[in-house]
């Protein structure tokens, strides 16, 4: 099921309704004042999104556009919050901010961590591909060798073979 909010909220108490699930809510304006720190945290944020995204090989590239066609500030942090793969305690506690500096402050924390485990999941991956095409390398040479030995009739003492052996 996919929820879109138009306003933030927290639950007063819950009503007893049989049929469905009911509460009594308080809603929080989303009173955003506009200034150069705030524009340079949404830049910020969008950018760490960005990389992200690009990182992130279970987030989709269109996820990106989506974002970058969102004009309303709030709609835009809460849009990259529901697109990071993280637990819903860490979504939990974002909502729970009332202040969309603060929860923009949190968000850059969570993607700086996050691209930096990415960074280091992607340099594992092209260390564990290096080694693999090494090896695929060598056995290709090796049978290489045995095959030409075999043709050659196992001439030992050939310094062609030889340093074929050493490479």
């Amino acid at each position: 099921i996919l929820v879109d909010g138009l306003v933030q909220a927290s639950i007063r108490r819950f009503l007893k309704n049989e049929k469905f699930l009911e509460a009594e809510v308080e809603t929080h304006p989303a009173a955003v004042q506009m200034d150069s720190e705030m524009d340079a945290l949404l830049r910020h944020t969008g950018s760490l999104f960005a990389e992200y995204v690009h990182l992130n090989r279970n987030v989709p590239s269109e996820a990106l556009v989506a974002f970058e066609n969102t004009r309303e500030p709030q709609r835009k942090l809460f849009y990259i919050a529901s697109n990071i793969q993280q637990n819903v305690d860490v979504k939990q506690k974002l909502l729970e901010l009332t202040s969309m500096r603060e929860q923009l402050h949190e968000l850059i924390r969570i993607l700086n961590s996050e691209n930096d485990v990415l960074k280091i999941e992607k340099d594992i991956d092209s260390k564990v591909h290096d080694n693999i095409a090494k090896s695929q390398r060598k056995y290709f040479i090796q049978e290489q060798i045995r095959i030409l030995q075999d043709e050659l009739g196992d001439e030992e003492s050939s310094p062609e073979l030889v340093k074929l052996r050493e490479e």
